[in-house]
């Protein structure tokens, strides 16, 4: 009579590596499809994105579209040397928004900001805007 491991065990230990498999496998598969997500893309229309005196309040116009799958959630515009303006704002994918943020400080006529729009998802977006005199 010959020796070996039982028939029971055999088909348990296929049955482990097996599933062992398969779920290295679905977790590939995923990681595979979350990458091909494309994620927020947006625009930034600089024609229509500036700084504006109204009243007494200085207002920073943005015009953006979201030209990704999942929406662009910003939450941090900084414009450079001046201050940093934490926000919530959430653009659909394909969705084209004009937002009013105000402004603390003062600006100059006739300058060019810098701007970086903040992402949730890590993406930071640079932008020119001007100051544009009120009528």
């Amino acid at each position: 009579m010959r020796k070996g491991i039982s028939q029971e065990i055999a088909i348990m230990v296929i049955v482990a590596v097996t599933i062992s498999i398969a779920a290295a496998f679905i977790g590939w598969l995923h990681t595979l499809m979350s990458s091909v997500k494309q994620p927020e893309i947006l625009k930034i229309y600089p024609a229509d994105t500036f700084i504006e005196k109204q009243g007494d309040s200085w207002i920073l116009r943005l015009h953006l579209l979201n030209q990704g799958s999942s929406p662009a959630e910003i939450y941090k515009i900084v414009i450079m040397n001046k201050e940093v303006i934490n926000v919530n704002i959430t653009v659909d994918p394909m969705e084209e928004k004009v937002v009013n943020i105000t402004l603390k400080k003062d600006y100059a006529p006739h300058t060019m900001y810098a701007l970086k729009i903040y992402t949730k998802t890590g993406n930071i977006y640079n932008a020119l805007t001007t100051y544009i005199q009120s009528k």
